[in-house]
Parts: structure tokens; C-alpha cells; sequence
């Protein structure tokens, strides 16, 4: 056997996208159904280039007289010599050659979690047990804070809006991904925006409980900030994730760029709204019903001795005028 090399094409973040076996000489590249490797671009010529094996063993890739050529390092080049690892670009196509020898890492780990990505992404139930869950927290929280008899339209108005609010969202994602990858992926979209939904209702109903027990303001709005950052850059990685768009890297870069300008975005509007504390005394939670033994108790003489440190200060304050 002769030797055998493999060519790989690959997409915009540097994964493979495909592998073709290299096993004689000359083999040709181009889009002619003549060639030994027929590349899909219309930037690509016909007959584009070859490669050789020259009488030392060591192969060389010619351009064949093509229009766009072959770049190499952000060259044109009309001849190069193959390295072990190299790699071209010919039209919009890059092709990195490797030696049949070249060692590839181990494989990763089967965990459990797999299973609970691949039941989120992929199965038909995962919407309707996420939008179920949204739903019942939802009514929870409602039942928790009416405090007057409710008509069953006004039960109802609220589950139908965030059904509806959330059917729109991952509609117009599966539409993006069906004009991107051929395959819509709705009732995956719908699970990836309803579990973020679940995820911000939960820590909003938390950051109320912070703010009824923590009478610092301003470290309680950074961190209900921070933590609608992180939904964010969550929520738009699961989408891309979804509609298979770039590698790790590029999803982490988009979601990070939204999180960041939504955070900065709202940091500026917070600060420009910062309350006249002089005129006005904001409330920044409502009422929470917790059980006594979550709030902080003091005992009658603290309370009294409080007082007569309150009285005195009042005492000085009248003296001065």
C-alpha cells in the first residue's frame, strides 16, 4: 500500500465538517464530477488543483490555472509543498491535509447529564413538562400574592400570556433555524426558552425575599442585574445550540456580547434612575409572607435601649436649634 494521507474540510470555527481518504496520485480537487474530491463552492473552478506525490515521497499541491487560486498563510501560491499538518484555502473552502499517522485525543466521558441535554433538545414531551412547570410556578406565585377573590378569566390571562409570549419567542427562532439548517426544531426552541423563563421567575421571586430581608438596596439590584446577565447569555447560547450555529466558541462569544450590552444596558438605566432620597423613599419589594422564624428577632431591651439612643439624638438635634 502506498501512502495515504486524509483531507479535511472545515467550516468558519475550524471543525470538520468532512474527511476524504487520500490514497492515490495525482488526486484532483475541483467541482467537475471528474475529480477525485468534488467541493461544493461555487468559488471553486471545475479543475481547481491536484496533488503529487513527487519521486522523494513529499507531496506538493499545484494550482491548476484556476480563477480564484489556492491561499496559503494569506497568500496566493501556485505550488506548496504539503507539511504534516497544512492547510489551504481554495475558493471559500478550507482543507487542512493530516498523515494517517497523526494521533487523535481520547474519547470523552458518557455522563448522565447527556441524557437530560439530549431529552431537552431532541424529544417531543420536553416543551410541554417545561411550559407545565412555567405555568404552575406561575399560579403559585399568583395564589401567593392575591389577597382578594379572583374570577377564573383572571386565573387564566396570565398562564395564556406567557404561553403565548413564549410560543412567539421560539417561533421566531425555529424560523431562523429552519431558513439557516433546513429543520425548524420548534418544540426544542420552545424548551430552551421555557426553562430559562422558569429559571428567571424562580430567582426574581428570590431577589424579592432578598430585598424584604436585606436592607442594603444597592447590592441586592447589582446581583438581580448580574443574574439576568447570566440568564441572558444562557438563553441565547441554548438557542444557538439549538439551531446549530458556530462552535462553542462563537455561541459563547454571541451570547456573552448580548449578556454584556443587556446588562450594561440596564446598569445605565439604573444609575441615571437612582431615587432623591430626600423627596422620595422607594419600596423595592412587596410584602412576603415568611415563616417567623426567618425574620430577625430582637429582644425588648435592645429595642428599648435603642430607643433611648434615638431620644437622646433627638434631644441634641432640638438643643442645636
Amino acid at each position: 500500500m502506498g501512502r495515504v494521507i486524509y483531507a479535511e474540510r472545515l467550516d468558519r470555527d475550524g471543525d470538520v465538517v468532512e474527511r476524504v481518504r487520500i490514497d492515490h496520485f495525482p488526486f484532483h480537487i475541483g467541482r467537475a464530477y471528474t475529480s477525485d474530491w468534488i467541493v461544493d463552492d461555487p468559488h471553486v473552478c471545475p479543475e481547481h488543483a491536484v496533488i503529487e506525490e513527487l519521486p522523494d515521497g513529499s507531496l506538493v499541491l499545484r494550482d491548476l490555472a484556476s480563477r480564484n487560486g489556492v491561499q496559503s498563510d494569506g497568500r496566493r501560491v501556485t505550488e506548496l509543498a504539503l507539511g504534516v499538518e497544512a492547510q489551504v484555502e481554495i475558493g471559500r473552502t478550507r482543507l487542512r491535509l493530516r498523515d494517517r499517522e497523526f494521533r487523535v485525543p481520547g474519547a470523552f466521558r458518557l455522563r448522565s447529564r447527556h441524557r437530560l441535554v439530549t431529552w431537552l433538545f431532541e424529544h417531543w414531551t420536553s416543551p410541554l413538562v417545561v411550559s407545565a412547570a412555567v405555568i404552575g410556578f406561575s399560579l403559585w406565585i399568583q395564589w401567593q400574592n392575591t389577597w382578594r377573590e379572583t374570577g377564573w378569566s383572571e386565573w387564566l390571562t396570565g398562564p395564556l400570556i406567557t404561553l403565548a409570549s413564549l410560543a412567539l419567542w421560539a417561533g421566531g427562532w425555529a424560523l431562523a433555524t429552519r431558513f439557516l439548517r433546513q429543520r425548524a426544531r420548534f418544540a426544542a426552541h420552545m424548551a430552551v426558552a421555557g426553562l430559562l423563563m422558569l429559571a428567571s421567575r424562580v430567582s426574581d421571586e428570590l431577589l424579592q425575599l432578598a430585598r424584604f430581608l436585606i436592607s442594603s438596596i444597592g447590592p441586592v439590584q447589582w446581583t438581580a442585574l448580574a443574574i439576568t446577565g447570566l440568564l441572558t447569555i444562557a438563553l441565547i447560547y441554548g438557542h444557538l445550540r439549538v439551531a446549530t450555529v458556530g462552535g462553542v466558541r462563537t455561541r459563547l462569544l454571541a451570547a456573552g456580547l448580548c449578556g454584556g450590552l443587556f446588562f450594561g444596558v440596564q446598569a445605565l438605566q439604573q444609575s441615571d434612575s437612582a431615587p432623591d432620597w430626600v423627596s422620595v423613599l422607594p419600596y423595592w419589594s412587596r410584602l412576603e409572607p415568611l415563616p417567623v422564624a426567618w425574620l430577625p428577632a430582637k429582644s425588648p431591651d435592645d429595642f428599648f435601649a435603642r430607643t433611648q439612643r434615638l431620644d437622646a439624638e433627638l434631644e441634641k438635634l432640638a438643643a442645636k436649634k
